[in-house]
């Protein structure tokens, strides 16, 4: 699978970022394609609840703040409801249909950069959702271009 997950990779932009999301998962060793692509949505999901979680509890007296951050949970809300669209279409074999919603949480998760300040402790978890939705697109591209 390691060969498969490199050229897969090779499509996005952060290359190793991809193989490390991808390879980090110690079930991507033994995956099939069709698994991989469960894999990374499932991956993408558990990184959109660690941001809502972060972004629920951060601490702070700004009102601006805190209403951007009520934001990035809102638009988090959809990209759970995406997300688990997604997965729900990979398992009969849509990975076309899946990676376009991936591709929208991606498009949500930036937008929520837009209501929060450039702090490390805020962009960082969006980064890391970029990062994975962009593995699972990539999985999910490959795997449909060769159905």
């Amino acid at each position: 699978m390691q060969l498969t997950v490199a050229e897969i990779c090779s499509t996005t932009r952060q290359q190793e970022s991809c193989k490390g999301v991808l390879e980090g998962d110690p079930r991507t060793i033994t995956a099939t394609l069709p698994q991989l692509s469960l894999i990374s949505i499932e991956l993408t999901g558990t990184q959109a609840n660690l941001n809502i979680r972060h972004f629920s509890e951060f601490k702070t007296d700004d009102p601006k703040l805190k209403q951007g951050l009520n934001e990035c949970v809102a638009l988090y809300g959809g990209i759970k409801d995406n997300i688990s669209q997604a997965f729900r279409r990979s398992e009969p074999g849509d990975f076309k249909g899946s990676g376009e919603l991936v591709h929208r949480s991606k498009k949500l998760a930036e937008e929520c950069t837009a209501y929060i300040p450039h702090l490390l402790e805020l962009a960082e978890p969006t980064r890391a959702m970029v990062l994975k939705c962009d593995a699972s697109i990539a999985v999910n591209q490959y795997i449909a271009q060769r159905k």
